[in-house]
């Protein structure tokens, strides 16, 4: 069964000996906000996410992607989550790809759709992805 991420936030802590007070200190979060998410009850913002990955040594896809999302039907979810496990803001990934960042924001939101080149590039990175 897939971690949730508050237990993922936990196991990391504790294989790296930290009290919930020492990485507050190295992280500047506050001790309910650490509380929170390792209790499941809120998922971090990316800028959160982006320092316990820093600290962590991990991918911020581990504090953000909520579990068998990557497995998700609808491709806007499972493309967002490959952006987040490759650990890029919305312009980098979108350097990365060639294209405009507003393209990109505007598939995460459903807005557009990607044409079916890009829809083949994006299902072919994901399977690539799957099998790790």
């Amino acid at each position: 069964m897939a971690q949730l991420i508050g237990d993922r936030l936990r196991c990391l802590r504790h294989d790296t000996g930290l009290s919930v007070y020492q990485l507050k200190e190295l992280t500047g979060l506050s001790h309910e906000t650490i509380r929170c998410i390792e209790n499941n009850k809120s998922i971090p913002r990316v800028s959160t996410a982006l320092r316990l990955a820093k600290l962590f040594c991990v991918s911020p896809g581990v504090f953000l992607i909520v579990p068998n999302d990557f497995y998700s039907e609808k491709l806007t979810v499972r493309f967002k989550n490959l952006r987040y496990m490759l650990g890029l803001k919305q312009n980098e990934f979108a350097d990365l790809c060639g294209l405009d960042p507003s393209v990109i924001r505007n598939w995460e939101l459903g807005v557009t759709e990607p044409n079916r080149q890009s829809r083949y590039y994006i299902e072919t990175i994901l399977e690539l992805c799957k099998g790790r």
